[in-house]
């Protein structure tokens, strides 16, 4: 044989392979079309045989701290199956197998024939989960009761397990089974039916690469369910696993601090009795990076409880009044008081409208005629007496006559006295801030909170914008609302000169023994050219020094900037006052800052339980890194 003879050959067989390879795959496709993207009854060959694919459970990708600490964990479960395909055809032997498995794994007959029927669409030789247990022991006398029915198997299926109970709760989220809404979607992306997937939190958002890839056989099933021969093999491999940004000890310093702060702030209410419960929330971010390096929302509740199939105690949270399945730091807002100020600040100065050595005087209020009946004065209090101070004092002082200054103006006898912002630059530049929408953090459910403007006003209410609306927007309060990672994320940009960052929670994923960062993410650079940040935190300086607000929160020997609030909110009492909620928020250290910390507690004061719960959290950070004792 020449050599043009053997080479044909060779290309002959090496397109004989090549087609081989092409109708595998095609098969393949269509079998996994067939159980998984549109899940119809397979039909048999022409002897009978048919074609199913086996899936092999892998293991869900694990979640760790930044220490490298497991916080989100796979054991052992056991799960009963059957195949429809493989129960008795004649109604009396069908009516005793029934009989014998509900007797052995203890629920109703009825139960099991529901189970079957209500997948009757799908393909019979696919298995259907029908009972699930957490012990080994139960399994194994499961399996040994009922070895004689062909139709039933007991097999070892990965449990989410949670071990730090409520300290991650909000951030982890959990996962469970396919729902009405969603079965479809999840089948057409190859799920199978009874898949457990991420339902809240991290589990949901990183889905796809915390589920990993199942392995898959495609065989030849005879009629009795028996494996002839395998056509294919995919292989699959486990989910990939997360590394977060946030660090144990720091996320259980926090909560301790915030426990505290709640049971503390308790006491500052002005009702009869006083409020028996309390919630609130403390972000920590990395000013450079966007890290969250802690986040805590209170109430909590144990993780465990929603992965677990204790449906009493899934309803006793669903159905709690104090809902403690809503994280508070970023999809609860609330009007932050005089934390806002720091943005009012930055606008006046960039906007021209002060400079830090404008000088505005409180007498401890400031009166405004009705601008429609001049007869009718108005008065906005302030909450003390500061006499006349500089942009700085101000700020460090929470004068609230000052911010009115600058947010609303001032006219006397018709005069413009002083110019303000107006509602609509304040607006303008909270939005430009990141306030009014959503950080990008990555965990569901964000809410945006509110940044009010005349023309929502009137639409909304049908009302026109008020002066004295204005003049509440710029102290942080009225129809204004935020978060406490919109307020961190904003103390973030004030600390790093003006870089709005994405808040991230995972740093790291890591996939068969390969690691992969995740990208850090400018979302937008603040103007600066008045070098009006840097004005903005020589006032927060001032303010968390000796005589500011902001005092309590820093730690002895770390000089850091600071801001409080105590936002009113709820119903008037006596002497129309009214039960305020406590913020604060802080960068450190002021030289070099690399750390910010919002706080939010719905009862107290900000220079009380918010500066506590900050002071904690410095404390604890600086700690770490050797520079206290």
């Amino acid at each position: 044989m020449n050599n043009l003879s053997i080479i044909r050959q060779h290309y002959r067989f090496l397109l004989i392979q090549l087609l081989f390879m092409l109708f595998i795959l095609i098969i393949s496709y269509q079998v996994i079309k067939i159980q998984f993207i549109n899940p119809v009854p397979i039909p048999t060959l022409s002897s009978g045989e048919y074609l199913t694919v086996i899936q092999s459970e892998v293991s869900r990708g694990k979640i760790f701290d930044a220490s490298g600490k497991i916080i989100a964990d796979n054991e052992p479960q056991y799960k009963v199956e059957i195949i429809p395909a493989e129960l008795p055809k004649d109604s009396d032997q069908l009516e005793f197998i029934i009989e014998s498995i509900s007797l052995t794994i203890g629920i109703p007959k009825e139960k099991i024939l529901e189970i079957i029927e209500s997948n009757k669409n799908l393909d019979p030789y696919m298995p259907i989960t029908i009972f699930k247990t957490l012990s080994s022991r139960e399994a194994i006398d499961i399996k040994w009761k009922t070895s004689t029915i062909e139709a039933l198997s007991v097999i070892s299926i990965p449990q989410r397990v949670y071990p730090s109970g409520g300290l991650y709760s909000h951030i982890l989220g959990h996962i469970g089974p396919l729902d009405n809404i969603e079965i479809e979607d999840y089948i057409s992306a190859g799920y199978p039916h009874d898949s457990l997937v991420g339902k809240t939190g991290i589990e949901l958002i990183y889905e796809a690469e915390l589920r990993g890839e199942p392995a898959r056989r495609i065989s030849v099933m005879n009629a009795t369910g028996k494996e002839l021969s395998e056509l294919v093999k995919l292989d699959g491999h486990n989910g990939t696993d997360l590394i977060l940004t946030i660090e144990n000890q720091f996320q259980e310093i926090t909560q301790t601090a915030l426990i505290n702060a709640l049971e503390d702030g308790l006491t500052t209410s002005i009702q009869t009795p006083k409020p028996l419960t309390s919630a609130g929330a403390a972000v920590a971010i990395d000013v450079q990076t966007g890290d969250i390096l802690a986040q805590v929302s209170l109430p909590t509740f144990d993780i465990n409880t929603m992965s677990s199939s204790n449906t009493d105690s899934i309803d006793k949270l669903l159905n709690d009044p104090l809902r403690p399945l809503i994280d508070r730091t970023y999809m609860d807002s609330h009007p932050p008081g005089s934390i806002f100020k720091t943005l009012i600040a930055y606008a006046a100065l960039e906007e021209g409208i002060a400079t830090p050595d404008t000088k505005i005087t409180s007498t401890g209020s400031l009166t405004i005629r009705d601008q429609y009946n001049p007869e009718v004065e108005y008065v906005f209090r302030d909450w003390a007496a500061h006499g006349t101070t500089d942009l700085y004092w101000g700020l460090a002082r929470s004068s609230d006559v000052y911010f009115y200054y600058l947010s609303g103006g001032y006219r006397s006898n018709g005069t413009v006295e002083f110019e303000g912002l107006g509602s609509e630059k304040i607006a303008e530049y909270s939005r430009y801030a990141g306030f009014g929408k959503s950080t990008g953090i990555d965990l569901p459910g964000e809410t945006s909170g509110l940044v009010p403007d005349p023309t929502w006003k009137q639409q909304l209410y049908g009302e026109p914008w008020y002066l004295g609306d204005t003049y509440t927007f710029g102290i942080g309060q009225g129809y204004l609302t935020v978060t406490p990672l919109q307020m961190a994320v904003w103390t973030a940009a004030i600390a790093n000169d003006g870089k709005i960052i994405k808040p991230r929670l995972v740093k790291q994923t890591i996939s068969e023994g390969v690691s992969k960062d995740i990208p850090i993410i400018i979302e937008d650079s603040l103007a600066n050219k008045k070098n009006s940040l840097s004005i903005v935190r020589e006032a927060m300086r001032v303010a968390a020094g000796p005589g500011g607000t902001a005092r309590r929160a820093a730690p002895k020997g770390i000089e850091i900037g600071g801001k409080t609030g105590t936002a009113e909110f709820g119903t008037a009492f006596d002497d129309n006052k009214y039960d305020s909620h406590a913020w604060y928020i802080g960068f450190a250290p002021f030289d070099n800052p690399e750390i910010a910390v919002a706080i939010y507690v719905k009862y107290g004061n900000g220079s009380q339980q918010g500066a506590y719960v900050a002071h904690e959290m410095f404390h604890h950070y600086f700690q770490t890194k050797g520079l206290l004792p």
